[in-house]
């Protein structure tokens, strides 16, 4: 059974993009209130607050310190900080110009943007309810209090909010589309499509209307419908990736599995490494018979969802080396050099002279082609204590740069004995050979036909693990 998941962000002008989907289906209501707020420029007027109902800050809009605003250029510093991200400074202003003016009604809505973005939708609720009763004529208003109960599953209220707002204002096309997606996900479909129908007659270019109606037509089994809806959003907005998306699972729907590929192909060029696009992409691999190439996706997903793993770890844990050098081995197994040394670099930011954050940077070097850089970050390991893993990649670095003496004594020293190993050996054998020695030749060639019988096309072995017999 489909389940709507909804989520929401904020930018400059208030809160944007609502998405919906059920596990790989994406259903999108968009609803996008106008704080209308003046820029961040003139936040700091002219006009002295007065001290009665005066805000203190540290910063301005203009970055002047320890400034004391009103409560109007206090609201307009609330909206650089959310431009900026800094959501909590500007809420605790919000709050405080509410407290100085409780009739504030563009601070209330603004608070409850950031609310919601913090996941306290109750809250974001409430604030809009406040803002309601001070402006009940606001479609703009209900609309906004709508899609909070709508991220909440409470679809009756939040359908209660959209017909208000549509008889507030009856070309308000956001309005019925989100009442469309309210009744999607309540199962009424034909309802749902006819709330989409309006939106469109509203703002015929309203995409997410037609990739709205597209869904629920496919949830209707309308397949060869559906898949004109999202033909037509994909045509207005060819980087749309949830259109794309969902004519792809209607492909796969009707079992038009070559066409699915293509459709997902593209999702995954707009939204690269993507564990939902690369798992769909594999079914429809598997529908046409490519099963090498839906294995790869599927390994592929399977190493996605482990870097997005690594990843939280790393973001709870940040002054743990450990889950930094973590990452960055997982980066480097797939070839992600430039990132793999930065995690790297980072673990030794936060624990000088980490032994293996050392060995992680060299490894990544080598493979980035800087053998000598490599070995510097295996000597400061060294210089810490014996690492076995260090000498072994110095080895590899010294094999790399053709220094075969010093690259046999590393690998004997981490006591490697692999085809790496055994293609030193043969190497150096055939330049002793070249020199007239005879005798060092035969030595060498014979020790690298013990570590490999095939003494011919040897292949590396990983820069960071020895391998090992």
């Amino acid at each position: 059974m489909t389940r709507l998941k909804l989520s929401r962000s904020i930018c400059l002008l208030g809160l944007c993009g609502l998405w919906s989907c059920g596990q790989q289906e994406t259903p999108v209501a968009e609803q996008k209130p106008d704080f209308q707020q003046q820029p961040a420029a003139v936040a700091a007027a002219q006009t002295p607050a007065k001290t009665d109902d005066a805000i203190k800050v540290e910063t301005d809009a203009q970055g002047r310190k320890n400034v004391t605003l009103n409560p109007k250029q206090a609201e307009q510093l609330a909206d650089a900080l959310m431009a900026k991200g800094q959501l909590r400074q500007a809420q605790q202003i919000l709050s405080r110009v509410i407290q100085l003016d409780p009739k504030a009604t563009e601070a209330y809505v603004k608070r409850a943007a950031i609310m919601a973005e913090s996941k306290l939708t109750t809250q974001a609720i409430s604030d809009m309810t406040k803002a309601i009763l001070l402006a009940p004529d606001n479609a703009r208003f209900r609309n906004t209090r709508g899609y909070f109960y709508l991220t909440q599953q409470a679809y009756q209220q939040a359908m209660q909010d959209f017909s208000d707002a549509i008889g507030l204002d009856g070309n308000f096309s956001q309005a019925h589309n989100n009442r469309g997606l309210a009744r999607v996900a309540l199962k009424e479909f034909e309802a749902g499509i006819k709330d989409f129908d309006e939106a469109l007659k509203i703002d015929a270019k309203y995409v997410d209307a037609y990739n709205n109606k597209g869904y629920a037509l496919m949830q209707m089994d309308r397949v060869e419908e559906s898949v004109a809806v999202f033909t037509k959003a994909i045509e207005l907005n060819p980087k749309y990736v949830n259109a794309w998306n969902n004519r792809g699972q209607a492909y796969l729907k009707s079992k038009q599995g070559d066409k699915a590929v293509a459709d997902f192909s593209e999702v995954i060029k707009l939204v690269p490494g993507n564990v939902t696009y690369l798992s769909a992409r594999a079914e429809a691999y598997e529908l046409t018979g490519k099963a090498t190439e839906a294995q790869a996706d599927r390994d592929r997903a399977k190493w996605v969802a482990q870097l997005v793993k690594l990843t939280q770890q790393a973001q709870q844990n940040p002054r743990q080396p450990s889950v930094w050098i973590a990452r960055g081995r997982h980066l480097l197994s797939s070839g992600d050099l430039k990132p793999a040394l930065a995690d790297f670099q980072t673990a030794l930011k936060v624990s000088p002279g980490n032994v293996e954050a050392h060995c992680g940077c060299a490894a990544t070097l080598l493979q980035m082609g800087n053998p000598d850089e490599a070995i510097a970050q295996c000597n400061a390991a060294l210089a810490k204590g014996v690492s076995a893993l260090a000498v072994s990649i110095r080895g590899d670095a010294n094999f790399k740069k053709g220094n075969l003496d010093f690259a046999i004594e590393d690998y004997t020293t981490a006591k490697r004995r692999d085809s790496q190993v055994a293609q030193a050996y043969k190497l150096r054998a055939e330049k002793a050979r070249a020199e007239g020695n005879a005798a060092q030749a035969d030595a060498d060639m014979a020790i690298a036909a013990e570590l490999d019988p095939a003494a011919g096309a040897v292949r590396q072995v990983s820069n960071e693990v020895p391998a090992r017999n």
